[in-house]
């Protein structure tokens, strides 16, 4: 894989593609996934900071901010969507991953 690749390994898709795929999931679904984002920015972060590079890291740290309130607020949007998915939701209630906690 390389260091700063440019496309997902395995998707064939264009990246809109990809973001129209992400964000027509069930929103829950959506939550978790910028949750993972707001992980790995903080990973990278991390590691820039350990390797000296001070102001990539703070920026991605913010990047990280972003990614943690996207991952707040497309909860609270399915919460506004789970009482009309009951048929969807029939065989119980989702199992919510709060990757952040």
């Amino acid at each position: 894989m390389k260091r700063h690749p440019t496309s997902v390994e395995g998707y064939e898709g264009s990246l809109e593609e990809l973001a129209q795929t992400v964000c027509r999931m069930r929103y829950d679904k959506v939550a978790e996934f910028f949750g993972y984002c707001a992980v790995e920015l903080l990973r990278q972060a991390n590691g820039d900071m350990r390797r000296g590079y001070k102001l990539l890291a703070i920026q991605l740290t913010a990047a990280r901010g972003i990614a943690v309130a996207l991952h707040r607020k497309m909860h609270s949007v399915f919460k506004l969507c789970e009482p009309h998915m009951q048929e969807e939701l029939k065989d119980g209630p989702p199992v919510y991953t709060d990757v952040l906690r």
